[in-house]
């Protein structure tokens, strides 16, 4: 799958705060979650907040997306790793 910066840009930060809570689209997670899929989409959102950073108006929002992310990493690293059980029950 490949990262929709525009698509992400409109649906997640252009939406403002709350962040959405919805890890698919917080993460632009692929459907199927097979490992170098999710690593591949977290590492594309994550470049994508820092390169937004420098908009005064997305600050807020990467604030909170990236204190999500110490929450989400656990079960993004072990979706990656090739365990998405927990990710997956995330995501239900």
């Amino acid at each position: 799958m490949v990262f929709d910066e525009p698509r992400y840009r409109r649906e997640v930060l252009d939406a403002g705060l709350p962040v959405t809570e919805e890890l698919r689209t917080r993460y632009q997670l692929p459907r199927h979650l097979d490992g170098p899929a999710v690593a591949e989409a977290v590492v594309a959102v994550r470049a994508c907040w820092r390169r937004s950073r420098a908009r005064l108006k997305y600050r807020p929002v990467i604030g909170q997306l990236e204190a999500g992310y110490l929450v989400h990493r656990p079960l993004l690293d072990a979706a990656a790793a090739g365990a998405p059980g927990r990710l997956r029950a995330a995501l239900e």
